[in-house]
């Protein structure tokens, strides 16, 4: 072979290597992206999630405080009178808690 004609097939392997070399680095960005944008989608869903739990638990505990207010008034009612009115009752019933009112 001839120098030339190793030259030129120097430079043709050096050419498409770098060919080569461009594709692989798309083809890694693109799977690095396709990586980012999956964890992005996990950690919003994550986030709706923990703010639907947050305010499932607020209303839990909101429930839970209205029902003992209620009870207690209703315990304060029946020590005071042995046979109350419907209007003593209902002014119990219709009693929120100031808390909640906000």
């Amino acid at each position: 072979m001839s120098f030339n004609k190793l030259k030129t097939n120097y430079e043709n392997k050096k050419n498409r290597e770098r060919g080569a070399a461009l594709a692989i680095a798309i083809i890694i960005v693109a799977i690095l992206s396709v990586v980012a944008l999956t964890a992005l989608a996990f950690s919003s869903t994550e986030a709706r999630i923990a703010g639907s739990d947050l305010q499932r638990t607020q209303t839990f505990y909101a429930t839970s405080a209205a029902m003992e207010k209620m009870t207690n008034d209703f315990s304060n009612l029946f020590r005071k009178k042995m046979r109350p009115t419907d209007a003593d009752l209902h002014i119990i019933v219709n009693a929120y808690p100031q808390e909640l009112k906000d």
